[in-house]
């Protein structure tokens, strides 16, 4: 009789253990689902929260221009057009910097601005493959072409 006892309490402690196992896994996996969503969510009001109006400004500068040479000359030549141009690329790094290092999802930044954010992108290496020489510095605004690669490479 004590040997059945016995036997009772460990297959019950034995599923107590397995029964907590369970549920420390559920909860660790909810709870990394639910990080998962609320990056998104915060990386979707960041999105909405930016600036808009420096990409339309600039957009509507230099929509029609295809030569590089002439889209250099006509940044540099207007110093507002010009401002405008490096806060629009500022704000574009500080978006891949956060997308590059993971805080941002990068679902959430190729659906909601990917498409635009590389035609900008494509748009502007004449003027940042200038800014870089001008500068000095190889790796000023490699961010946002990392980031853009990504992009089109896809999102994994």
């Amino acid at each position: 009789m004590i040997k059945t006892t016995f036997s009772y309490k460990l297959i019950f402690e034995v599923l107590a253990a397995i029964s907590i196992l369970f549920s420390i896994i559920w909860s660790v996996q909810t709870q990394k689902h639910q990080d998962e969503w609320q990056k998104k969510v915060e990386t979707l009001h960041s999105l909405e929260a930016r600036d808009k109006s420096h990409i339309s400004a600039i957009n509507k500068r230099i929509k029609y221009i295809n030569d590089s040479d002439s889209l250099i000359n006509i940044i540099i030549s207007d110093t507002a057009l010009h401002n405008e141009v490096k806060k629009q690329l500022n704000i574009f790094e500080d978006i891949s910097i956060g997308y590059n290092i993971g805080v941002y999802d990068k679902y959430v930044i190729k659906r909601f601005m990917g498409t635009s954010f590389i035609k900008f992108n494509k748009k502007m290496q004449p003027y940042i493959l200038y800014t870089r020489e001008k500068n000095q510095n190889p790796d000023l605004l490699i961010e946002y072409d990392n980031c853009v690669k990504a992009l089109i490479e896809g999102v994994k």
